[in-house]
């Protein structure tokens, strides 16, 4: 990347990383139906239960399927789910970083080679170390983390953490790793570009100069 790319990046980072905090998370009594034919109309879900939204999925033999997220009936958590869980596409942009397969952080589609993230997810706490590429996946195009997709499953090739986030190592003072969220931004090279459709797409960044003509006005 050239200097003129990596200023543009680190200059609107910080207002994209707001969108993070909108990630869904799975309920603790809501669980996903078995990824199959769900019936066009009425509810996928067993009897006690009563489904939420539904999302597509590949079966175990290949095919595409649809999976439910079910609740029990007239729950908190239905009820939460219904009220503020994510709408199927949206929030196309967003995506998940794992470690061992298991949720790590919010992420965002910056582009499509690009993934937008938090440098202190990327970072030891406690060793100020970099996290190697080969730890780091990434899933998008999903609300519910637990559907399996392989399109839309990504491995990371690069991990480039802005040069002067604090929790590196190279600021350490006597072996004590510093504090602090300035420049808490990293970005996430992917090993292929990402398949874009409706569930899929990049953040839209607001054109330059948009700040200066809103105070204009």
């Amino acid at each position: 990347m050239g200097k003129k790319v990596n200023q543009f990046i680190w200059s609107t980072a910080s207002a994209v990383l707001l969108v993070l905090a909108t990630s869904p998370t799975v309920m603790g009594r809501c669980e996903l139906s078995h990824c199959g034919d769900l019936p066009s109309s009425g509810d996928g879900c067993m009897a006690g239960t009563e489904e939420i939204f539904r999302e597509p999925c590949k079966t175990s033999w290949g095919t595409q399927g649809h999976t439910a997220y079910c609740c029990p009936k007239n729950s908190t958590e239905s009820l939460l789910s219904s009220m503020y869980g994510a709408e199927i596409n949206e929030f196309p942009h967003m995506a998940m970083l794992t470690k061992g397969g298991g949720f790590a952080c919010g992420a965002t589609i910056y582009n499509s080679r690009y993934i937008l993230t938090a440098a202190h997810c990327v970072v030891d706490a406690e060793s100020g170390y970099v996290d190697r590429p080969d730890r780091i996946g990434i899933k998008v195009g999903r609300n519910v983390a637990k559907i399996q997709s392989s399109t839309n499953d990504y491995h990371v090739e690069q991990v480039i953490v802005h040069e002067n986030y604090k929790g590196l190592r190279k600021f350490a003072r006597f072996g004590i790793m510093q504090s602090g969220s300035y420049n808490d931004i990293a970005l996430l090279r992917l090993d292929r570009n990402i398949e874009f459709g409706e569930q899929v797409k990049s953040l839209q960044v607001a054109p330059k100069g948009l700040d200066e003509l809103s105070r204009e006005h």
